[in-house]
């Protein structure tokens, strides 16, 4: 998996003592010379005077043009991603299969660095050394998931159609009941959403919570709300469907709140069952769809492709999770932060890594040349 390094070059200046050191050197020459003839003193004052000034300018030209050439070096170095010529073209992707994960239909990275996911029947986790822990009592099956601030797990839960949260300790909590929920986000308001293949709520995590309605129904063409996830500037909230193969936006203002109906951004994408939704700091937009075995990649302007076909179809991935970027030290050890973390429900509950060389929206480098930021 990629990873990026910064190096910093840091410039020394000479230490005070080197110009207290020249001055005394310059000092002890000066009281050892032959005594002086009358009429010579004052030429060799002035050479004297002269050397050690020219030293000095010396000294400090090259001071600031090592700060001014470090400063360069820095700016230079600094980590980008350049939209125009970031990714991994869809015929060179790698994909690796991780040793001891386990994942359903959803994955997070918790605080300590691992893996979370479902064995269909429990919490399992797994840091990049491939240690394992079940964690948690038997919660059946479990749909999507996310990770709150505080390190708890947000899941949407079939057997009894409500979304709970999961403690690391595995202390299991009701949120919200009576919604059949599958996809499941946490929003940059601190927020949870989620969509259950009719609507798309939002609520506060905490328990007992009223939810509030962003959309009901029919988006178009036989498209109810099944994923979603934001545009890196916030100004969309992009909505997968469970059938008919169109994903859709609604168009934010400053609070998150829906200014649009749902607009359609994309056909094409399968038939039916679209199973995860992400979207890269560039802009783009990947959705693993069940009807087609595929992971389909749409650009900021709807251009649709498909990235990766699951060959065979037990290697389909019904999920997406972006590995960190080491923000958190104890984060920064083996999950790609240009990599997607994909369940295989299929394929006994394993998962793959997908290097696809773009990181996730909230990646906190320095972006240039992305659709998004011309609008």
């Amino acid at each position: 998996m990629f990873k990026f390094v910064l190096l910093f070059v840091i410039a020394c200046s000479p230490e005070s003592e080197d110009s207290d050191t020249t001055a005394t050197q310059t000092q002890t020459e000066t009281q050892v010379e032959p005594e002086p003839e009358p009429d010579s003193t004052t030429p060799t004052e002035t050479q004297t005077v002269t050397e050690t000034e020219t030293q000095t300018e010396t000294q400090t030209e090259t001071k600031t043009q090592t700060e001014t050439e470090t400063e360069t070096e820095t700016k230079t170095e600094e980590e980008v991603i350049d939209c125009a010529t970031a990714g991994i073209p869809s015929a060179d992707l790698v994909v690796t299969e991780i040793d001891g994960g386990r994942g359903y239909h959803g994955l997070v990275i918790d605080p300590q660095g691992r893996l979370v996911g479902s064995n269909n029947s429990t919490m399992w986790r797994v840091d990049s050394l491939g240690n394992t822990q079940s964690f948690g009592p038997a919660l059946g099956v479990l749909d999507q998931m996310d990770i709150l601030p505080n390190g708890d797990i947000v899941f949407a839960a079939q057997n009894d159609s409500s979304i709970k949260r999961i403690t690391p300790s595995g202390g299991v909590e009701v949120i919200v009941g009576g919604i059949a929920a599958y996809g499941v986000k946490l929003g940059p308001d601190g927020l949870i959403y989620a969509a259950d293949n009719s609507k798309l709520i939002r609520f506060s995590p905490e328990g007992n919570a009223a939810w509030d309605i962003l959309w009901s129904g029919d988006m178009g063409s036989g498209s109810f709300p099944r994923v979603l996830d934001w545009s890196p500037d916030l100004s969309r909230l992009y909505i997968g469907s469970r059938q008919g193969g169109r994903v859709f936006y609604m168009e934010l203002d400053e609070n998150l709140d829906p200014i649009s109906d749902p607009i359609l951004f994309a056909t094409g994408i399968g038939s039916a069952y679209q199973d995860g939704l992400g979207v890269d700091v560039c802009g783009n937009v990947y959705i693993p769809d069940y009807s087609t075995g595929s992971l389909w990649k749409i650009t900021h302007d709807g251009t649709v492709s498909n990235y990766w076909n699951a060959q065979p179809f037990e290697q389909y991935g019904h999920g997406i999770e972006w590995g960190t970027w080491g923000d958190n030290p104890l984060t920064d050890d083996g999950w790609g932060e240009t990599a997607i973390y994909v369940p295989q429900p299929y394929n006994g509950n394993h998962v793959a890594e997908i290097e696809i060389g773009i990181p996730y929206r909230t990646w906190p480098g320095t972006v240039i040349n992305a659709p998004w930021q011309t609008e």
